[in-house]
């Protein structure tokens, strides 16, 4: 089996999730060339003979590549991520189902009534996020309101804003005491704007972090130390994606996996809720809502409905144009 990933770590942990997965595969690692971290080149895999290829792409970019590179590799490949790649086997995350759990959680936890969904690009699988959130806000108070912004509206890939922080910043500055940060690379600057926008009014701001693992447990160690403040953090949802290397694994050697598209959720064990703040009736709540999503009696939805705000950008003005 070889494995390619945008990281060093994501590559590390399908590595892992492989060899546990297969009993010992025998694994190879290709390290692939970047431009500033963001478009990788995949051709390096051409020359690839192995039995399974397992790619892991970032972006619609990264997808692109990938699918031109298909053209070119005997081998099966499978491609974890949101991002579809054409003549793969793609295995991906409920990214509502996300969001709905995240929902869920700043429903039960805000007191203001106002919770917050900052986005880094206005993308589809963000807008499912968005979808989901809506909807787990909605099926805990109704009454709760949502506020969410985006950094890059429209899904801009040429800007240089990737994270979520000034969509972030400006629902905190709105009044939002709950935010859910759907962008992994952004939650630590969510979490030090909840801290400084609490020091400053002297009211409480918390954020509800994700983060993608590949180890089948509900460890929270590993979120707590990643150094965010207990005080600020009050749960974080996970993308397993060691879930989703198993289920591909396991549907090749039954001959199930073949090009397409399988989406795993909460049913699966692929979404579930690493709590850092939340009492036991809490926890029973949110349980209960996936007991109903993973029996098909709840559905999520995939398209938002809600309102978004307008963040305050820190780009040059003649630039405004091309995002507005």
């Amino acid at each position: 089996v070889t494995v390619a990933a945008a990281t060093d770590t994501d590559a590390a942990g399908i590595a892992g999730a492989l060899t546990a997965a297969e009993g010992g595969s025998d694994v190879d690692v290709v390290d692939l060339p970047d431009e500033d971290g963001l478009e990788h080149d995949y051709t390096v895999l051409e020359p690839v003979t192995s039995d399974v290829v397992v790619v892991e792409g970032r972006s619609a970019t990264d997808a692109l590549s990938l699918s031109r590179t298909m053209r070119s590799l005997e081998s099966d490949v499978m491609a974890l991520g949101p991002w579809t790649v054409t003549g793969a086997s793609n295995v991906m995350i409920a990214e509502e189902e996300v969001g709905f759990v995240a929902g869920a959680v700043a429903a039960l936890s805000t007191t203001s009534g106002t919770v917050g969904f900052p986005g880094s690009r206005q993308v589809a699988t963000s807008e499912a996020a968005r979808a989901g959130f809506e909807a787990g806000v909605a099926a805990v108070d109704p009454d709760v309101v949502v506020e969410a912004a985006y950094s890059t509206p429209g899904g801009f890939q040429e800007m240089t804003l990737t994270d979520a922080g000034a969509a972030a910043d400006r629902l905190l500055a709105s009044g939002v005491d709950v935010l859910y940060v759907n962008d992994p690379s952004a939650t630590a600057r969510a979490a030090e704007a909840a801290e400084r926008t609490a020091a400053d009014t002297g009211i409480d701001r918390r954020i509800i972090g994700s983060r993608v693992d590949w180890v089948v447990e509900d460890d929270i160690g590993p979120m707590l130390s990643t150094g965010l403040p207990s005080t600020v953090l009050i749960a974080q949802v996970v993308r397993d994606h060691g879930v989703l290397v198993s289920h591909a694994f396991q549907a090749r050697a039954e001959g199930e996996l073949d090009p397409g598209t399988v989406v795993l959720g909460i049913e699966a064990g692929a979404v579930r809720l690493s709590p850092a703040a939340l009492d036991s009736g809490q926890l029973r709540a949110i349980e209960g809502l996936q007991t109903q999503i993973a029996a098909g009696s709840l559905t999520v939805p995939r398209a938002p409905s809600g309102p978004l705000i307008r963040p305050v950008l820190p780009i040059a003005e003649d630039r405004l144009e091309l995002v507005w």
